[in-house]
């Protein structure tokens, strides 16, 4: 999971996976979350841009405005490999969806 840090008078917690429980949990604590993706994911994230709304909408928008979801973390912590590529290609899908589509959740 990960835990949670202060930082002048604001918390934060890093999920390294969607975790609904966890997410669930923090409605209206006004924790400010960082999620990452699962290895397992990155793959079709980065070949998929229905995947990457899909995931978006599931692990994100499904739980906004009650849960501050400010950053999502995809391949952050891959070893480079076979995942490498798709590790490089995951802007192409992904991006566009938080950026455009989602700017509320980034802000």
């Amino acid at each position: 999971m990960g835990c949670i840090e202060e930082v002048f008078e604001r918390y934060f917690l890093r999920l390294y996976a969607p975790d609904h429980a966890v997410l669930s949990a923090l409605r209206l604590s006004g924790i400010e979350v960082l999620l990452g993706t699962t290895n397992e994911d990155l793959p079709r994230l980065a070949s998929s841009t229905a995947f990457a709304d899909e995931w978006v909408r599931t692990n994100v928008r499904a739980y906004w405005p009650d849960v501050r979801v400010r950053h999502v973390a995809v391949g952050n912590e891959v070893i480079p490999g076979q995942l490498r590529q798709a590790t490089q290609n995951r802007q192409v899908n992904i991006n566009p969806i938080t950026t455009n589509e989602s700017k509320p959740i980034i802000n």
